[in-house]
Formats: C-alpha cells, structure tokens, sequence
C-alpha cells in the first residue's frame, strides 16, 4: 500500500529526496500518523472516506482542505493545503529513518565533489523540514478553526518546533 496523497514527484525544491532514499512505508505511516494529529480520529475517518479509492475528495470542504484556498479572517489568507505539510513530515520521518554509515547517503556539497552527512548535520536537515512542517500544520490548524462549522467533532494536537542546534 502507499500514501493516499503524496509520492515520491511531490518530493521536490527543498524538499528534493533521491529515489533510492525514497521510503514508501514511512511516507505512509507518516501521512496517516500527521493527518490524524491535525484531524482527530474523526474527522480523519471522514476525510479519508470522502476521498473513497482515490487521493481527491468529493465534498468541497475536504477539497479546499486539501489543495488550499484563499480566504479571507480579517486580512486575506492564501491557505496551502496539505500536501507540502505532508511532504516536509514525511521527508523529516525518511532522514531520522536513515543509518547512514559508510557508503553514500544525503551529501553535502564540496566545491565539485560531496560528502555524506554526519548524524548532527542530517539532524539539523531533519529538524528543518520538520519546524517547515509545523509552519504548515498550524496554518491548516487555523483554516480548519475559521472553518470550524464544517468540521464537527474537531480535536488537533499540537505540534512543537524542534531545535536546530543540539549542544
């Protein structure tokens, strides 16, 4: 099975991966294990069973949710959607994923040549993508709260910056 609603070709810009670095089975858990903090069991069971087979929703709500809207709380918002949230999560959940000893893994770049990452430097790579994810999580957060009659039963947990510098 894979993730319902990113892949391997949402993986790009900054959040650029390998495809042989590419983990299927974390980017699924992660998805799931991310839409359901944001969602609530709830309105997680819901969500997925509008979407029925397939990664689009058929309610509009769910649509915006996903995909993003602009909306307007005082000043106009322009809301991402979920996607980029899932990716900078499942792409912080694929580095803490890798033991990378020997060999070539996420590489630094050296002039011309590059170097494997040391587990303080893939650390701080992971921490980045994830604090990028909480970004994106609390925005969903308060799309979700300024749309809070279309999304009954609502329970979110809080997601917490991780520290760049370890000491």
């Amino acid at each position: 099975m894979a993730a319902k609603f990113i892949s391997i070709t949402n993986f790009t810009g900054q959040y650029d991966i390998d495809e042989n670095y590419f983990d299927a089975v974390i980017v699924e858990k992660e998805e799931e294990r991310i839409l359901r903090d944001l969602l609530g069991d709830y309105q997680y069971r819901l969500f997925i069973a509008d979407c029925g087979t397939g990664a689009i929703p058929a309610t509009q709500k769910y649509k915006d949710l996903l995909n993003g809207k602009t909306y307007t709380d005082g000043i106009e918002i322009a809301y991402k959607g979920l996607i980029e949230m899932l990716v900078a999560f499942s792409l912080s959940a694929i580095i803490r994923g890798q033991n990378v000893s020997t060999g070539t893994g996420f590489v630094k770049s050296n002039n011309q040549n590059s170097r494997v990452l040391n587990r303080w430097e893939l650390d701080q790579l992971a921490n980045k993508a994830y604090n990028n994810g909480v970004n994106l999580y609390q925005q969903a957060q308060k799309f979700i709260l300024f749309y809070n009659s279309d999304y009954t039963s609502w329970t979110s947990k809080v997601k917490n910056y991780r520290k760049l510098i370890d000491y």
